[in-house]
């Protein structure tokens, strides 16, 4: 086993490339952030990529949801090199579940699924608005939190199961069988301004493929605001191999050129889901990476939305301010309006 020190951050993740060309592995597990920087790199190497799928026989990710043009460009890199796509296996666990909790354990093209509970693990689906939060009983489940019994108590339910905090759904309501979905932390959802729920753990799925290879990751702001933002964390590979031009990354990041892209991808985006709880209408870049001493990064490496959106206050401030401020982008509301554009 080979335990990768990268980072998907600015300047760390050269270690994880270096790493995957010194070993090449039979089997690969990390979390999407690094699978879609980690594209980048394999579409623009050949030796790489090809050191990298050589011994290949199946990846898995978790810590977060998996976006489907992510697994797409992954599977078509994989029959390019291999004449065959690599199983990508899914699973949700925690921390404190030392193990995973659910797992896909059948071969499917479709990412989203967290599958079916493993054997002896027992899930309790409580109703949370139009999903469930998900709470677990099994012999993978901790005992406790080390001399913190305050906060033991606090994370079982008086039946028992260890509340997770995560949000699932079916994928098909009349065919369990199919698994479940995750929906995101039940935390993380908020309500605009008119009371509209916006669930965070969906919409940022479709974001971040909509907004393919711009970005990096996304946070989504809105809480008892009138519309949704977001704030990103640029690609630099991703924008450099879309966007025409020299120059440091800071230069592009302003570049009328990448404005256009990323108005162009949010405007399809809007197009196709014209309800408030999913339509954006402000966007604005971050330049300064999560601070995971600050609490910005979790354990599993995905984004903790409310610790970023704390931090970064003055950044959701200045989304909101009219006239608009230097560095953010107005998104029209749909195809047939540009009155913001």
């Amino acid at each position: 086993m080979y335990i990768d020190e990268g980072k998907p951050l600015p300047g760390q993740f050269e270690t994880t490339l270096k790493n995957i060309a010194d070993v090449a592995v039979d089997s690969y597990t990390t979390v999407p952030a690094v699978y879609a920087l980690l594209l980048d790199a394999l579409e623009k190497h050949d030796a790489l990529r090809q050191r990298f799928f050589s011994k290949l026989e199946w990846c898995s990710y978790g810590g977060s949801d998996m976006p489907q043009s992510t697994y797409d460009r992954f599977q078509k890199l994989a029959i390019a090199e291999t004449g065959h796509r690599i199983p990508m296996i899914n699973a949700l666990g925690s921390t404190e579940s030392a193990a995973v909790i659910t797992l896909v354990h059948w071969q499917t093209n479709s990412m989203g699924s967290v599958g079916l509970p493993l054997p002896g693990t027992e899930l309790k689906l409580v109703p949370v608005g139009d999903k469930f939060e998900m709470r677990v009983r099994g012999p993978q489940i901790m005992t406790g939190y080390i001399n913190n019994e305050a906060k033991t108590q606090e994370v079982f339910d008086d039946q028992g199961y260890f509340c997770t905090g995560d949000a699932v759904k079916w994928v098909d309501d009349d065919n369990p069988e199919k698994g479940l979905r995750f929906a995101g932390r039940v935390s993380e959802d908020f309500k605009l301004l008119n009371g509209t729920w916006v669930h965070t753990g969906a919409l940022r799925s479709l974001l971040l493929s909509a907004l393919t290879p711009l970005v990096a990751d996304i946070v989504i702001t809105g809480q008892d605001k009138d519309y949704l933002g977001i704030l990103a964390w640029p690609n630099p590979e991703g924008i450099k191999a879309v966007v025409p031009g020299e120059g440091d990354l800071v230069s592009l990041l302003k570049s009328d050129a990448l404005t256009q892209k990323v108005k162009q991808a949010l405007l399809q985006h809007n197009t196709a889901h014209s309800g408030a709880s999913m339509r954006i209408r402000r966007f604005s870049w971050l330049t300064t990476p999560p601070d995971a001493d600050a609490g910005e990064v979790s354990d599993k490496r995905s984004i903790n939305q409310s610790a970023v959106l704390s931090l970064r206050k003055s950044n959701v401030e200045q989304l909101y301010q009219e006239p608009l401020c230097p560095g953010v982008i107005a998104i029209p509301k749909a195809a047939s309006s540009d009155s913001e554009s």
